[in-house]
């Protein structure tokens, strides 16, 4: 207990100093088989006793208890975390991938329309599978065999299936295909390494940039690295699928068009309108 006690109070010192520019915390609270996220808007600050097994907030929210075997990471979403990269759309993209600290942190993994990581990826685990032989789904179905309440013929991710929404509020989404396509058709797209993390940086015309880690993906619980796998908030016409944009670090390419299991593990990063 003393170990998870010192982590947070270090990790909560990094946050004071951000000042009045505070406007929401986030709080992963891990257990051993299960994440819970608390998304605390509009304070500036958050009280944490481990000892005493509580967490509150700034207006004397009390949360849920923790327990011994419990880890608390705490990490915040500030307004100078969103970068305009100068967009015809202005859309605005997060410096970080959601449940990372810093950009060239990996941050969690994500089935497709799931909104917590887990330890295992598969049809099994799959939130909207109903019987892994097929496999037969149950939401963002348009097939006619291979569903089991019925067809919905949605093909765009719902705000409560969206896990940079549910992770990090209304206003943050999972990008959509379109929005990736031009990212990278009106910026910069360059191969490097930020603090020894290979990825690649968007650079936007305004000089603006963004980094993306090759973070890799899961498949199962197995770990497959030197590329980057993020989602997009569509699926494919195929409805086990859904569409991702992909690169492969070793051989230096990217594209949109990637397509793969809705069931595996990919990364997320948010965007959101400009205000």
């Amino acid at each position: 207990m003393k170990q998870a006690s010192l982590f947070v109070v270090i990790l909560l010192m990094g946050l004071v100093g951000f000042g009045q520019n505070q406007k929401h915390f986030f709080i992963k609270y891990r257990a051993q088989d299960s994440t819970i996220y608390y998304n605390i808007q509009s304070v500036n600050s958050i009280h944490i006793d481990v000892n005493g097994h509580e967490l509150t907030c700034e207006d004397g929210s009390v949360f849920t208890p923790l327990t011994d075997m419990d880890t608390v990471y705490i990490y915040s979403v500030l307004a100078n975390e969103w970068v305009d990269l100068g967009l015809p759309s202005g859309l605005l993209w997060a410096t970080c991938n959601v449940g990372a600290n810093a950009p060239e942190d990996f941050g969690d993994y994500f089935a497709w329309a799931e909104t917590n990581p887990k330890f295992w990826y598969n049809w099994e685990t799959y939130r909207y599978c109903c019987d892994i032989f097929g496999p037969y789904l149950s939401k963002y179905c348009e097939d006619l065999e291979y569903n089991c309440n019925g067809i919905d013929n949605l093909t765009l991710l719902q705000s409560e299936d969206d896990a940079a929404t549910v992770n990090w509020g209304s206003d943050a989404r999972i990008p959509a295909i379109g929005e990736w396509i031009e990212l990278y058709s009106h910026c910069s797209v360059d191969w490097t390494t930020l603090n020894g993390v290979k990825g690649l940086r968007f650079t936007g015309s305004n000089g603006n940039s963004i980094f993306l880690p090759a973070a890799g993906y899961l498949k199962g619980n197995e770990f497959n690295d030197n590329c980057g796998n993020y989602w997009s908030n569509s699926r494919t016409i195929h409805q086990r699928n859904a569409w991702y944009f992909g690169f492969y670090y070793d051989v230096g390419a990217y594209s949109m068009l990637n397509d793969g299991y809705r069931s595996g593990g990919r990364s997320v990063r948010a965007v959101r309108s400009a205000k």
